[in-house]
């Protein structure tokens, strides 16, 4: 297993081609606005080898594919214990990171290491061995996997065999007897460009006349062919912003311009019937991790950040009524979502060949709480910290001979507490919700892992709504 510092090397050696602020980046890790996102996707390498048992184990399993000791990462869940698990460490990562990405490529491969053994059983395919040497390689690497599905698709109302130009959808070009050429765009993607593998699949169902459009495949980042344009959510070592400067995601567009994907690396290539299984199994583990775990973990910090900064500036929110019921408010949200993702584990299947499958009608659920309070959380905190919070002028400002004389006197809050712990705490709050890493968390909430129609989708289809009509008929004295 990598350490943190051996991952960052392992990136340095990648040498993928990655595009930003309009020129080509040299090496990943020693980009400075690409350094958060390096160290958001390295705590996770970090963690594994903490010093606290407790958080050490959070981070390690015991792979189902060779029985070695590997990151959770890389680990296909086999037991409610497994997903229990999971769920504790994304909300430990989300309150003590934010986002840090690497569960979308963990996801998928969970997804298809159920799908290849269900493609191979009705056609006889050999996909579920190739994605098991697969994993072993991951494994054995200690590698970070991003996965690519959304596609860019031109017009929605069409299929990809449909539209105007068929490169709007990725679609295989060229079949060879010893691979496949892809082409088209992905985005957007997270982790890129902080990944080692690419894990190219479908974005929804598909047709038969979408066969070409069909294809999953493992791609490495630095693979020809394969350009990576990146927008950062960072402010790097900016004493304004005390998370993102650190830890911050990237939003990235992945150009795959006739790239081979030998056949060993491809595990669904035409089975258009399966697409449509890709989307309902990826979109349930994805949904069971970020809604249900990493957002209780952010809505965690927006708490005690709520918390502090009345008290700072001379409130008890346990005392002034509109206060109480937001607290309420917010601590509700939260644990709604990880009431959520605890239900979605107790509730899990045990798929063939082995992987456990959180609960889909509570994995939606979370997800859905999520894009629809996230924005309440925000609101409330902000209410808690005031318009300060938004309007604090800048660290170097502050700093300036001409200004650095008012500061203790004008922005202080309650007089026994020091008026830089209070313009700390309110950096936080700004780092959070109205600066960078806020808007795209906001965007994230409302559209990672699908939109709000399409969890709604998803909770309706998994729902057992026969089961309650049977009872309510039964309980009427409707004769069947």
């Amino acid at each position: 297993m990598k350490t943190k510092e051996e991952y960052i090397e392992s990136l340095r050696k990648l040498k993928p081609r990655v595009y930003l602020y309009g020129r080509e980046v040299g090496s990943v890790p020693d980009e400075p606005a690409l350094r958060p996102g390096v160290n958001s996707v390295g705590s996770t390498y970090d963690y594994a080898w903490s010093s606290e048992p407790k958080v050490k184990a959070l981070f390690r399993a015991k792979s189902a594919i060779t029985g070695n000791e590997t990151n959770v990462f890389n680990h296909m869940p086999q037991n409610k214990d497994d997903l229990y698990q999971w769920l504790e460490m994304m909300r430990f990562e989300g309150r003590e990171v934010g986002c840090i990405m690497r569960c979308v490529g963990s996801d998928l491969l969970r997804t298809m290491f159920v799908t290849t053994y269900e493609i191979d059983k009705k056609y006889g395919t050999e996909y579920h061995k190739r994605l098991r040497d697969y994993l072993k390689y991951i494994e054995d690497e200690d590698l970070t996997v991003t996965a690519a599905m959304t596609d860019v698709w031109g017009d929605r109302s069409k299929q990809p065999h449909q539209q105007a130009d068929p490169d709007l959808c990725l679609r295989v070009v060229g079949n060879r007897s010893d691979g496949v050429v892809i082409r088209g765009v992905k985005a957007p993607v997270t982790t890129s460009p902080f990944s080692h593998e690419i894990l190219v699949t479908p974005t929804r169902a598909m047709t038969p006349e979408d066969k070409d459009w069909t294809v999953v495949c493992g791609v490495p980042a630095n693979a020809e062919g394969v350009k990576i344009v990146v927008k950062p959510s960072s402010r790097p070592d900016d004493p304004d912003a005390p998370i993102t400067s650190k830890y911050a995601p990237a939003e990235n567009v992945i150009v795959f311009d006739d790239v081979f994907v030998p056949w060993e690396r491809v595990f669904m290539c035409g089975e258009s019937e399966f697409a449509a299984r890709v989307v309902e199994l990826f979109t349930t583990f994805h949904r069971f991790a970020c809604g249900t775990a990493c957002k209780p973990g952010m809505a965690d910090v927006l708490i005690g950040a709520a918390l502090n900064i009345a008290e700072y500036s001379g409130l008890d929110p346990m005392r002034i009524g509109h206060f109480r019921e937001k607290l309420t408010n917010l601590i509700m949200m939260a644990e709604d979502m990880w009431a959520c993702g605890i239900t979605a584990a107790h509730q899990s299947t045990l798929l063939e060949p082995g992987v456990c499958y959180p609960d889909p009608v509570f994995s939606n659920m979370g997800k859905l709480h999520c894009a629809l309070h996230t924005y309440d959380e925000y609101r409330i905190t902000m209410d808690f910290a005031g318009g300060i919070a938004w309007a604090l002028p800048d660290h170097e400002s502050l700093e300036h001979p001409d200004i650095k004389n008012y500061v203790d006197k004008y922005f202080r809050g309650r007089a026994d507490v020091p008026t830089e712990n209070r313009i700390k705490m309110l950096r936080l709050i700004y780092d959070l919700i109205p600066g960078i890493m806020g808007a795209r968390t906001a965007a994230l909430a409302l559209h990672g892992g699908g939109s709000e129609e399409a969890m709604r989708i998803m909770l309706q289809r998994a729902y057992d709504t026969e089961d309650r009509k049977k009872l309510a008929r039964r309980l009427a004295g409707i004769t069947e």
